[in-house]
């Protein structure tokens, strides 16, 4: 008996199911329907899984900017759960998938008998080459990967044993990774570029310039945002977990049939006369698939039409992106001519501290100066009050001095006074009396004489008293001097 290997990439034909079409050709036929039917809704499968990862893939070209960042984050927003809601639709194909299971269940018990036969047909040699040939693809055994996730997550537990003795290479390649995963890796690079390009904008659009020139806070609106796309990547990671659960349905799928064309054509007919709604429950399970299929083309059909609103808001959000990075050319500019204005301010400032620093210094001089001024001052000061009490020393003694010169004077007039009328009695009686006049005369020469002579004393006191009051002029003199000088010295 030969059989025809195929693989999951390669066309299924109806010929290429069963081999032995000789024994049941009505069988056969039955099957390659069910099989082409099979492989139709695989291939249709294939198709809108590569639309939709396309679609999910889909990267964006023009990022937002800061203004229009949350009306697209909750555009997106609504996007992923449209998808998700769309994608938990798809688990309804899960029943299908477990009426495989109990077509697996059935197909195990057959084959489990038909394994009987072989064993005891094993005696003779030509019987045991050909069971080798029939069951060669018994010898992969995994029973350690039925355990995995996907398994028991699109089978129930039950029927792991009979899948694993019904489709052993099936069972062996179903819990490994699937042919062709989504490239969520990429995605995940993509998101995590975009957040960071998202954040630079950020910091170019919300930062502000200070006047000293430094960068202020960033806006509160970008931690929003960036905690808005953490649970934005949240939600991807949940779909992409359920991308890869609808992948290896698929996958499940592309090996059931795969594992269906290997059957052989006595086992087939077995199959066919053991149970005889074998076809019709196939019929059913395809038409749950057709279901299936169906509910994904609409799905396909809405995200399509969710992407061509999207590209055109994509457009308007470009022409805005365009306004806007006009203006922020414009603010860019604006800000360039403040930072020159706030150079030229700096380095004046500059220059008005090294002016200001010299001023001090000059300050600090003219201080000490001042300072030195002061001492010379107060010495001054003190000269001048002792020079100030020897003048009023002086000045006392003087109008003391002046007194007793008055008294002087005054004993002399007086006494001068006395000696003329004296002198002019004694000339009377001179005349009166000749010998008399002579010894006036002599008195009055005597008189005279002491009258030049208390003159000249009166004289020398006089000239002593100019000498006296020119000194004091003299003082006075000095010290008006030293009064001006001493306010010229403090200003």
């Amino acid at each position: 008996m030969a059989t025809s290997a195929t693989s999951p990439s390669s066309p299924l034909r109806a010929k290429d199911l069963l081999s032995d079409s000789s024994e049941a050709p009505g069988l056969n036929q039955a099957s390659s329907e069910v099989t082409s039917q099979l492989y139709t809704s695989l291939h249709l499968s294939r198709q809108a899984e590569s639309t939709a990862r396309a679609q999910l893939f889909l990267p964006a070209t023009f990022p937002p900017p800061h203004e229009v960042l949350d009306g697209l984050a909750q555009e997106l927003s609504h996007s992923l759960s449209v998808g998700l809601e769309n994608n938990l639709k798809k688990k309804d194909g899960s029943k299908h998938i477990f009426e495989m299971e109990s077509v697996r269940g059935q197909l195990q018990s057959m084959l489990q008998t038909s394994r009987d036969t072989a064993y005891q047909e094993s005696a003779t040699p030509g019987a045991g080459s050909e069971r080798r040939e029939e069951d060669s693809f018994d010898s992969d055994s995994t029973a350690t990967l039925l355990n995995t996730r996907p398994l028991r997550d699109l089978s129930p537990s039950s029927s792991a044993q009979a899948l694993e003795e019904l489709f052993p290479r099936y069972t062996s390649l179903r819990s490994g990774p699937p042919l062709n995963p989504p490239d969520f890796q990429g995605l995940r690079d993509a998101l995590d570029s975009e957040h960071t390009r998202r954040k630079r904008s950020w910091k170019v659009w919300s930062f502000g310039q200070t006047k000293d020139g430094n960068i202020q806070t960033p806006h509160p609106s970008s931690q929003h945002c960036e905690r808005h796309i953490q649970s934005l990547q949240t939600r991807v990671l949940e779909l992409q977990q359920q991308l890869a659960v609808a992948v290896t349905a698929d996958h499940k799928k592309d090996i059931m049939i795969e594992q269906l064309d290997k059957v052989p054509g006595k086992r087939a007919k077995k199959l066919f006369e053991i149970l005889p709604d074998f076809p019709e429950t196939l019929a059913r399970v395809v038409e749950g698939w057709n279901r299936h299929e169906a509910e994904r083309t609409e799905v396909l059909r809405g995200l399509q039409e969710e992407r061509q609103a999207a590209e055109l808001t994509r457009s308007k959000q470009q022409e805005t992106v365009t306004r806007l990075e006009q203006s922020l050319s414009e603010a860019m500019e604006a800000l360039n001519r403040e930072q020159e204005g706030a150079r030229l301010q700096q380095r004046e400032r500059e220059t008005l501290e090294e002016e200001r620093q010299a001023l001090t210094l000059s300050l600090e001089l003219e201080q000490q100066r001042c300072r030195a001024l002061q001492e010379e001052r107060d010495a001054a000061r003190a000269g001048q009050l002792s020079e100030h009490q020897q003048l009023e020393t002086l000045q006392v003694a003087l109008e003391e001095e002046r007194q007793t010169w008055a008294q002087k004077e005054h004993q002399l007039k007086e006494c001068y006074q006395a000696l003329q009328e004296e002198s002019q009695a004694q000339l009377e009686r001179e005349k009166r009396e000749a010998q008399a006049a002579r010894e006036a005369q002599q008195q009055l020469a005597l008189v005279q004489s002491e009258v030049r002579r208390l003159e000249g004393e009166l004289d020398t006191a006089r000239r002593e008293r100019d000498a006296l009051q020119l000194e004091m002029s003299l003082v006075q003199v000095r010290r008006q001097r030293f009064l001006r000088r001493v306010p010229g010295e403090k200003t």
